[in-house]
């Protein structure tokens, strides 16, 4: 009795389909736009942190801060001019001209101590 009722007051199948044929892939589009926008601003936010956070790590090299550059080169930085660096690497003590943007790493001071310990 109640399965009757229920059926009485919805509309046909075909009433529905007839009514507005293209209501679903509509739907599915605009969600698949608002993913799609909702996506971008997030890759852009984190992309924009990290060069953030990269330009505030070059701009603190000093005189003196051990830098690995993008080749695997490590030394101390021992002179600055604007965008060059020249740093001192090796036992000899060779120094090498490079670029800011070359800088990959900053060493940190316990990152130094236990490189000594490991030679030792």
């Amino acid at each position: 009795m109640l399965l009757s009722a229920l059926l009485a007051t919805t509309p046909p199948a075909t009433q529905a389909a007839s009514q507005d044929p293209g209501a679903g892939s509509s739907l599915i589009f605009y969600v698949a736009i608002i993913g799609i926008v909702v996506y971008f601003i997030l890759m852009t936010r984190s992309q924009k942190k990290n060069v953030k956070k990269r330009d505030e790590m070059l701009n603190t090299i000093k005189d003196g801060t051990v830098v690995t550059t993008k080749g695997g080169i490590v030394g101390k930085v021992v002179n600055i001019k604007e965008d060059d660096l020249t740093i001192e690497s090796g036992i000899d003590g060779t120094k090498i001209m490079v670029k800011r943007w070359a800088i990959m790493d900053i060493q940190n001071e316990n990152e130094i101590n236990e490189i000594k310990e490991v030679k030792k």
